[in-house]
This record gives C-alpha cells, sequence and structure tokens, in this order.
C-alpha cells in the first residue's frame, strides 16, 4: 500500500473550538476540500446549527466555521489505506499537535468526528483541552437519525 498524505489544517489564531476527523476520503483528498463526499453531513450539521443552511461553496463553509472560531484538522497526517473507511486506515502517522499552543492559543475544546478520532481524546485531556467525541457524519454511520447528531453537534459547537 502507498502511504497517503492528509490536508493541511484549517486553524485561526482565535480558534476557540477544534473539529478532528480521522483521515479525509479519497473525494476529499482529490477535492482537497474536508469533508468533500455529497453523502457525508457534516456541512449540514454546520449550516443548520448556525442558521445558514446548506451551504454548496466551500469558501463560504470555511468562512462559516471561521466566523464562529472554529477549526478543521485530522488526528493522522499520513496513513495507508485502501477506500475510505476508517477501519482500512494502517500506519497512521499523527499531526504534530503541539503546534496548536503556538498557532491555536484561544483553543479550548476538541471536538472528534467520531469514535476513530476519538481515540486520541486523552491526548488532548492530558494537554488541558475540554473533549468531547461525537457521532460520525460519515455516510457509513447512518444508524443515528439526523435530528439527534445535529442536537449533539450544535451542542458542542455552540457552548
Amino acid at each position: 500500500m502507498t502511504k497517503i498524505i492528509g490536508l493541511e489544517p484549517i486553524i485561526a489564531k482565535d480558534t476557540r473550538i477544534l473539529v478532528l476527523g480521522s483521515f479525509p476520503s479519497a473525494i476529499s483528498l482529490g477535492k482537497q476540500e474536508y469533508y468533500a463526499n455529497p453523502r457525508n453531513i457534516f456541512w449540514k450539521i454546520i449550516g443548520d446549527t448556525h442558521g445558514k443552511g446548506n451551504i454548496l461553496n466551500y469558501e463560504k463553509r470555511v468562512a462559516l466555521l471561521q466566523k464562529h472560531k472554529i477549526s478543521l484538522w485530522d488526528i493522522y497526517r499520513a496513513c495507508e489505506r485502501e477506500g475510505s473507511l476508517d477501519t482500512g486506515i494502517k500506519n497512521g502517522e499523527w499531526n504534530n499537535f503541539e503546534s496548536l499552543r503556538k498557532n491555536a492559543p484561544h483553543l479550548k475544546r476538541i471536538c472528534f468526528n467520531g469514535m476513530k478520532a476519538g481515540q486520541a481524546a486523552f491526548l488532548f485531556e492530558r494537554l488541558g483541552y475540554e473533549v468531547e467525541v461525537l457521532p460520525s457524519t460519515s455516510p457509513a454511520n447512518a444508524a443515528m437519525p439526523y435530528a439527534t447528531k445535529l442536537d449533539l453537534w450544535k451542542d458542542a459547537l455552540t457552548r
């Protein structure tokens, strides 16, 4: 298997909340956009949380996050994986999270998008951050109703 490299973080100095996924899907890597799979409900949740509905333009999506002091990154900088499922991730290399203190000094809460990313919660708790593992927005996690996911995400992103 060939090692694949993830996306650069979207982090601003005034960030208060960081959403960490595991690793971008093949679609996201191809487009170089976080959560680019149209079946992933991440951007719908962000739009519904902040009263903007379904925003289709990626630059506007990122601007909405930044307006609400939310940043995006992934647990893994690189990995080997066939397909896009988290269960396929092998030989993952973690991102350099030590850079957060310098690059996001106002960061308070880390929200993990799904259980795979949430496996790193202990690291951030030790560093003094609030942590919350949220239900995955991936189409592979379709068992939980959208309204339930929205309530959990909205609570984590707006308090």
